[in-house]
């Protein structure tokens, strides 16, 4: 179905159909008047093409004309490919930014919303992006955009997942791995923590201001890697044991007299 507006006089093929648009309003955009006026072999002053839907084309004169319009992925990856500065300062000042708009400003180097990525990761609760979705942009930027600095000194906890937690071990993000003790202790208050501990690495335990009683909870809880943890405890600086601490572990491992051995060792450094 072909649509038309009063005064037409430029064709747009765009992907799903044909419409009808005034030219002196599409050269408002820079683009777009040097396309129409450009003599480009690939269009001429009365038609053109639009390698989006009709209804981002209707968005995109929405805006034109009014200065506002209905956000979409689609269309600020229009704003981003035409370089439409207007459109995309008003994209920015929207509360309209999802994690696949996020790894796409990322992906054409858009500092507008690059600048907004510390905000985007200090409050949950503010946010419309869940943690998958945190995940994806902390991975994105981590191994395809290492040189975009995200600052995680005020990051929400609520955001540090599992598999977040994992990958900030392998880069040692130690802004994110600062924030281990508050996680943990959330997890242990919520009567999670087994759960949680349940398939990380046992570096984790290195990151815990009380390595010792971390080692014992979750050793406790997943007897089949007991000795993993407990060794990585032993490689610690601050392997100073308690009596009442060493006797608890020595219980986990009365009939492993190696592993006895080492912990009474640890114990008398």
């Amino acid at each position: 179905m072909e649509t038309k507006v009063n005064g037409a006089d430029l064709t747009i093929n765009c992907n799903d159909g044909t419409l009808y648009y005034c030219n002196y309003l599409l050269q408002r955009v820079h683009y777009y008047d040097t396309l129409i006026n450009g003599g480009f072999a690939e269009s001429n002053t009365t038609e053109i093409s639009f390698d989006y839907s009709k209804d981002i084309f209707v968005t995109l004169t929405k805006f034109i004309e009014t200065g506002e319009t209905d956000l979409s992925i689609e269309l600020y990856e229009l704003a981003l490919i035409i370089n439409y500065g207007a459109l995309l300062n008003y994209i920015v000042k929207s509360k309209f930014i999802t994690g696949d708009m996020i790894l796409m400003a990322i992906a054409h180097k858009h500092a507008g919303i690059i600048n907004k990525l510390n905000k985007i990761f200090m409050c949950k609760r503010k946010s419309k992006l869940n943690n998958d979705a945190i995940f994806a942009i902390y991975e994105f930027v981590t191994y395809q955009m290492p040189e975009v600095r995200i600052d995680f000194t005020e990051m929400d906890t609520a955001f540090m997942s599992k598999k977040l937690i994992n990958l900030a071990i392998d880069n040692g993000e130690l802004e994110i791995l600062e924030k281990i003790d508050i996680v943990i202790n959330n997890k242990r208050n919520t009567g999670k923590l087994n759960e949680f501990l349940n398939g990380m690495p046992s570096d984790i335990i290195t990151y815990h201001s009380a390595p010792l009683q971390l080692a014992i909870d979750w050793a406790k809880a997943n007897p089949d890697i007991k000795e993993e943890i407990i060794n990585k405890v032993l490689l610690l600086d601050e392997s100073n044991f308690t009596n009442n601490e060493l006797l608890t572990m020595i219980s986990m491992f009365v009939n492993n007299n190696d592993v006895i051995k080492r912990l009474m060792e640890g114990f008398w450094q």
